[in-house]
């Protein structure tokens, strides 16, 4: 049983789900937009998210800013009454997207976080952010070797620096600080940060990360390569294959020393 209400939640641990059930941006975006498919990738995905809150005790809140809250708890078999006494998880129907079109789903995803910023959040030490469509299978392995920096990010170094905004967590205050309403996105154009407009979540992600870094907060990697279960969106095509996977069953045990590499810890 899920066992408290996200009102009564004090020092833990909140994971926010983005949903966008139907694909409300062009096909140049989302390649898997066929919304029956989008449906069961949700279902799929959040039932194993929830059984992860409920070993590690962390509270969840769905997101879906398409219209189809309803379908997500028809397909999960979470009624409004049981999702409102569960405690641990809550449904929150946003704004209906009107701007993935013109901006990009970057745009939308990023509305709908900030629609979400509530009082309540400040029950909370630890924000992580998952998108809903996708699993991250190692992350009880994640949680359990990584102690709480201020960010958490996956980076990539080659053949620049990129961070994976499908997942990753940070301290609710720079949670607060990510989600400032005058950060845009525009497709198509040179970001100027200036500005603070990016053409995606995740240049906006990469800047933020070093931006922090020069700022001496504690900015960590995970300890492991995350293992995305499920498809992407924009190309249709498994993230984890069974090449990546056998690549990362090489590579994990050995992350621990490549990580420190890469965070300049050894000279």
């Amino acid at each position: 049983m899920l066992v408290k209400r996200l009102s009564e939640s004090k020092n833990r641990e909140l994971l926010i789900l983005t949903c966008s059930v139907e694909a409300r941006a062009d096909s140049s975006s989302h390649a898997r937009k066929e919304k029956s498919v989008r449906l069961k990738d949700y279902i799929s995905s959040i039932n194993s998210w929830i059984t992860l809150a409920r070993e590690n005790n962390w509270d969840i809140c769905v997101l879906e800013n398409s219209g189809h809250t309803q379908d997500l708890l028809e397909g999960l078999k979470l009624s409004q009454f049981e999702k409102i006494d569960s405690g641990q998880i809550k449904f929150v129907t946003c704004e209906l997207d009107t701007v993935s079109a013109k901006n990009g789903i970057s745009q939308g995803e990023f509305n709908m976080l900030h629609e979400a910023l509530s009082p309540q959040l400040g029950n909370y030490d630890f924000i992580w952010k998952a998108t809903g469509r996708t699993f991250v299978e190692n992350v009880p392995q994640l949680r359990q070797t990584t102690t709480k920096p201020d960010l958490v990010v996956e980076l990539t170094f080659i053949p620049y620096v990129s961070a994976n905004s499908r997942f990753f967590g940070m301290k609710v205050d720079l949670w607060q600080q990510f989600l400032q309403p005058n950060v845009i996105f525009c497709q198509g154009i040179n970001s100027s940060y200036t500005n603070l407009s990016f053409e995606s979540m995740e240049e906006y992600l990469t800047f933020f990360t070093l931006k922090k870094m020069h700022e001496r907060k504690r900015v960590d990697l995970f300890e492991q390569i995350l293992m995305h279960r499920g498809s992407s969106g924009s190309k249709d095509k498994v993230i984890s294959n069974r090449e990546r996977r056998f690549l990362l069953i090489l590579l994990n045990p050995i992350r621990p020393l490549l990580r420190k590499l890469l965070m300049g810890i050894i000279p």
